[in-house]
Order: C-alpha cells, then structure tokens, then sequence
C-alpha cells in the first residue's frame, strides 16, 4: 500500500520514487538546490520543511525523516540539515512571513 499522506501542502519534497518517498532533512541539503536551479520551485521544499516544523517536540527535537516512518533521535545531523534547509529556502525566496 502506497497512499500514506507524507506531507503537508499540494506537494512536497521527498527523495526518489524508487525509496520510501519520505521527507528526509539529509537528502534536501541536495534536492533543495536542484529542485530551485532546475524549475524555480521553492514551494515544495517550503511544505516539505514546514511538515518537519509541525512535528517538532515540545523540547525542540525535529524528526530526522518525515511521516509516515517519524524517525526520532538517532541522527543530530538530519536534524541540522533542516536548519541548512531552511536558510537555503530563505536564501532563494527572501520570505520572512514563513519564518
């Protein structure tokens, strides 16, 4: 069965049809820029990003993979690559509503 919803928005950005199509932090320090240098889209690394935000802990932790699999814990540097993430996207849009 393939029709877990792993995402927040229209579309999201997730790694390659043939893994587990889930948010991972680590992959968009890649797909991010590729996906802006390639078709100008920002909005799918946004949702992707803001997916990861809403499922944040109350202490601060971030899922180091998106829904459906919410991996907690076992990686600091996923949880960095969010961070990454979301200076690039801002670096790209300027947009500070979002933030």
């Amino acid at each position: 069965d393939n029709s877990a919803v792993c995402g927040e928005g229209k579309s999201v950005l997730v790694d390659g049809a043939k893994r587990d199509r889930v948010i991972w932090p680590g992959d968009m320090g890649i797909s991010t820029a590729t996906l802006y240098y390639t078709t100008g889209d920002t909005a799918s690394s946004l949702w992707a990003l803001d997916t990861l935000y809403k499922h944040q802990t109350t202490s601060g932790m971030l899922p180091y993979a998106g829904p459906p699999v919410s991996f907690w814990g076992k990686s600091d540097t996923y949880h960095l690559w969010a961070l990454a993430g979301t200076g690039r996207l801002f670096q790209y849009t300027g947009n500070t509503t979002w933030m």
